[in-house]
């Protein structure tokens, strides 16, 4: 496995979360939306749902489906964060345990991880690149 291979199957979580806060955004925005309206009945089966063609119907409807798509999408994120866990925590040092949670599971950017952990941007990379290609090393290991 590459460094890069690596780094997609790492980040995997984190771009799984920011799907999964985007889904919830929209979910949030259609019932706002919706807060005023009269209520219509709908069906869902765990599928698309049903409706009469109302436009608010639908768009009741189309909330119930991004409900569906957000719980599907929780349990994906949640596996590969867990997977992720799991691959830090074979890690070396607790400094290459906290950046590599910070990156690929708290999201954040590497100005910010060099800055909390007052650590200049070149140290945190030299150190991430370095534990990866251990990683890469002991691949089976990891996986």
């Amino acid at each position: 496995m590459t460094t890069r291979e690596l780094k997609q199957l790492l980040d995997k979580s984190r771009v799984l979360q920011g799907r999964y806060v985007l889904l919830c955004d929209e979910i949030e925005r259609f019932r706002a939306v919706l807060f005023a309206a009269k209520p219509m009945s709908y069906n869902s089966t765990g599928g698309k749902s049903e409706h009469n063609g109302n436009s608010t119907e639908v768009a009741y409807a189309r909330l119930a489906d991004y409900d569906i798509e957000r719980n599907k999408l929780l349990h994906t994120w949640l596996d590969a964060r867990d997977r992720t866990l799991s691959i830090i925590s074979r890690l070396d040092t607790e400094i290459e345990k906290e950046i590599f949670k910070r990156r690929y599971i708290n999201g954040e950017k590497w100005k910010q991880i060099a800055d909390n952990m007052n650590y200049s941007r070149q140290h945190i990379n030299r150190i991430h690149g370095n534990a990866l290609q251990k990683m890469c090393l002991n691949v089976t290991l990891f996986l």
